[in-house]
């Protein structure tokens, strides 16, 4: 097959407009006697619905109408009772016609490359449930495609249902384009078990949104919304409120706000936990005394709710005026959007930690927000939608042809993880499962969901949990670190709002030998999250979760470093605040290796240039690669003369004013200690005194091994004699009174035990 242009696809099917009219037959019941006769060109077409003939084989029933288009084939035919008889005949015929329309899709041999019709792929989409009486009306079927995947996968049945009901109600809708796009939203989303799956229902809401539409009732921008976007304006919950057509009266007379009010649409109705009677609001009795007085919303505003009332009141309100919207779950509280110009805008949150109710895509948040982009181009998504039905049409019987459809689709629409679902599936059930392979679809699943992270974990572990698609855990942390490096590198759109903790728990649950792995990803949400407002939150974690590998610390830091450079904005005093803050946050952590890379990347200006001490102790100067940090910090304190402080030229140091001040340092394993020189500052020395030294194996259980009464420029703390193991020494000054602490230099000399 030769790649279409992606930037005008081609239809993949283009049947011309039929009119229909229903013929009805006196000897049957109505609901199973409705024949259709298609009229277009010089050809005619009469068949019969797959009720009147036997076996409820749908895909049989298709390719018989496919040799009714044979003229004999519709002379025949037009006595049902003759097709009856030469059912059998047919059958045999319809294998061996050169007019099959892609039979092979449904199990029946045949060498035919043309694509499937809409209707064909979408009465197998719906199973035995598809109303004929769609067939005809291609720009009807051309609209279901542009409107967004169904509720769930087997909701197609109940959709054409619905929408066969529609339009048997208002035959316009197959040539009003406002009409058509209100009448395909409601068909989608009356799938839904909370909103309805009664075709009369689906009427009734139809009906309601077109008259209030062409009566000017709902806000202006309704006009403007495509089908999948209507989709989030039509479907109030049948069950709150009941759904009929009096509540969105209500709603729409009592509740009408310019757009962006409807953000805070809910604190119409009062936050009450409890009615006039005492009845709270989470037993069944709160509402029952007003049932027969007011309407479901009404009580809400006069009664009052709580957080999910207050949510599903402001929703419905926004959608009853033509505005989208969605409830959503959030941790301990329920919270609601309204879309406006394109936006998501929440509304009553707490939490960015969301799950919305009413989704295209997945009810993640994250899904949310991107199904905007997926479905922005209509074109993009008929074309996309048509090859992935067409590839779930063959996946059966043949895998390999259905999974190159998948992978066209993929290109056309790279950023709908629903198709790279059905892409990764298909491609398993294909045996292309190798682990190179693999890694490369992950690596162009993350190109395609690039700023989409959390997106691209979810995926990979929705396809491992549901079909076992990564049998080894290697296979899969590489098939994680792949995707992420893409979808969060240095040239994906920055995610400030990335929660990059689950990102890191992806990425530290792989096995050591793939320390490669991790180490990528840490570079490439580095590079990314640097350029966020969250950058020196996202240090700290990064260095407190992998301080234990050189090589990741290495690479975050390296990343940190090269995003700061190519940021003006991040350059001089605030690049030495981020780097200062996270030397802090390193040194409160207790974490030597990262406070000294950080350390290394912002070094002091200056040095106290002391000269090597006269007398050390003979062993190791183990405080050089430790970390220091203080109870306090002051105006006076230089936080990148920190680590100079633990090494020979000295550094400083300086804590608030306050009772018993204190400066700790973390060595990096335990040692057993020789000794300690202390520099103090050149002046206010007696600020220091009394001082204690207390030293802690595991930073819990502290011991005194010195006590110092006496002011001095130096002093040489012998502790040979115990030589006691310690990872943690800490200085207590002023001890008793209020004052400052501050030294110049702390050297620990010991011989290290781990």
């Amino acid at each position: 097959m030769t790649r279409r242009n992606l930037e005008h696809p081609v239809d993949v099917a283009n049947q011309p407009h039929c009119e229909h009219k229903f013929l009805r037959n006196k000897d049957r019941d109505e609901e199973h006697t409705d024949w259709l006769y298609y009229q277009s060109g010089k050809t005619n077409l009469t068949f019969c619905r797959s009720l009147l003939l036997p076996g409820p084989n749908v895909a049989l029933h298709y390719s018989i109408i496919s040799v009714l288009m044979n003229p004999v084939g519709t002379i025949l035919f037009r006595f049902k009772s003759v097709a009856q008889l030469l059912y059998p005949l047919c059958v045999a015929v319809c294998v061996l016609s050169s007019q099959l329309v892609f039979a092979e899709a449904f199990g029946i041999e045949s060498k035919s490359t043309q694509p499937p019709s809409d209707g064909t792929i979408l009465a197998f989409a719906a199973g035995d449930r598809w109303p004929v009486a769609l067939e005809p009306h291609t720009e009807l079927l051309e609209e279901v495609l542009k409107a967004g995947p169904p509720s769930k996968p087997d909701a197609f049945a109940q959709a054409m249902v619905n929408l066969a009901a529609i339009l048997k109600a208002d035959l316009a809708v197959a040539s009003n384009h406002q009409r058509m796009r209100t009448a395909v939203a409601v068909a989608m989303e009356f799938t839904r078990k909370y909103v309805s799956r009664d075709e009369n229902d689906a009427v009734a809401r139809f009906q309601w949104y077109s008259k209030a539409q062409a009566e000017g009732q709902l806000h202006p921008s309704f006009d403007e919304l495509e089908t999948w976007e209507r989709r989030f304006v039509v479907n109030i919950p049948w069950h709150h409120g009941n759904g009929d057509t009096d509540e969105l009266d209500w709603l729409n007379r009592e509740a009408k706000l310019p757009p962006h009010e409807y953000c805070r649409a809910c604190w119409q109705a009062p936050y009450r936990g409890h009615n006039p009677f005492g009845e709270t609001v989470q037993g069944p009795l709160y509402y029952v005394p007003f049932e027969n007085e007011l309407k479901a919303f009404e009580m809400r505003r006069e009664v009052g709710a709580v957080c999910g009332g207050l949510s599903h009141f402001g929703a419905a309100a926004a959608r009853a005026n033509g505005i989208g919207a969605t409830t959503m779950g959030e941790p301990g509280h329920c919270a609601y959007a309204i879309r406006i110009d394109g936006e998501w805008l929440p509304s009553y949150s707490l939490s960015s930690d969301r799950t919305a109710h009413q989704t295209l895509l997945r009810p993640k948040w994250p899904y949310v927000v991107l199904q905007d982009k997926v479905f922005a181009d209509p074109n993009r998504t008929l074309a996309a939608t048509r090859l992935a039905l067409w590839a779930a049409m063959l996946k059966e019987r043949d895998p390999r042809r259905a999974a190159s459809l998948l992978i066209r689709a993929c290109e056309i629409q790279p950023n709908n993880p629903l198709l790279w679902e059905s892409r990764f599936e298909v491609l398993q059930r294909a045996g292309l499962n190798e682990p190179a392979k693999w890694w490369d679809q992950a690596r162009r699943l993350g190109q395609g969901l690039k700023g989409y992270p959390s997106v691209v974990v979810d995926t990979i572990n929705r396809l491992d949990k549901k079909n076992g698609v990564f049998s080894d855990p290697a296979q899969r942390g590489r098939m994680l670190a792949a995707g992420l490096t893409q979808a969060i590198g240095v040239d994906a759109p920055a995610s400030p709002a990335m929660n990059w903790t689950k990102m890191y728990d992806q990425v530290y649950a792989l096995s050591g030998e793939q320390q490669t792995d991790q180490a990528n990803v840490c570079r490439a949400i580095a590079a990314n999250i640097i350029r966020g407002p969250d950058a020196q939150r996202f240090v700290e974690d990064a260095l407190q979760r992998f301080g234990h590998s050189d090589d990741i610390v290495n690479f975050v830091m390296d990343a940190t470093l090269e995003s700061l450079k190519s940021r003006k904005s991040l350059q001089g005093d605030k690049r030495q605040q981020l780097i200062e803050a996270c030397m802090i946050s390193a040194a409160n952590r207790r974490d030597p290796l990262a406070f000294q890379r950080l350390a290394a990347m912002h070094p002091a200006p200056f040095t106290e240039n002391l000269d090597y001490p006269k007398d050390p102790f003979s062993a190791e100067l183990v405080s050089l690669r430790g970390s220091i940090r203080t109870s306090s910090t002051s105006s006076w304190d230089r936080i990148n003369g920190h680590a100079s402080v633990l090494g020979i030229k000295g550094g400083q140091f300086h804590t608030g004013k306050a009772t018993d001040e204190w400066c700790e340092i973390t060595l990096p394993g335990v040692a057993k200690l020789d000794g300690m020189i202390i520099e103090n500052t050149t002046g206010n020395r007696p600020r220091a005194v009394p001082f204690t030294i207390e030293i802690s194996a595991d930073g819990e259980k502290w011991e005194e091994v010195k006590r110092v009464e006496e002011t001095a420029a130096r002093w040489r703390i012998d502790l040979e004699d115990g030589s006691p193991s310690a990872r943690f020494i800490r200085i207590n000054g002023s001890v008793g009174r209020e004052d400052f602490l501050h030294f110049r230099r702390i050297l620990i000399y010991g011989k290290p035990q781990s």
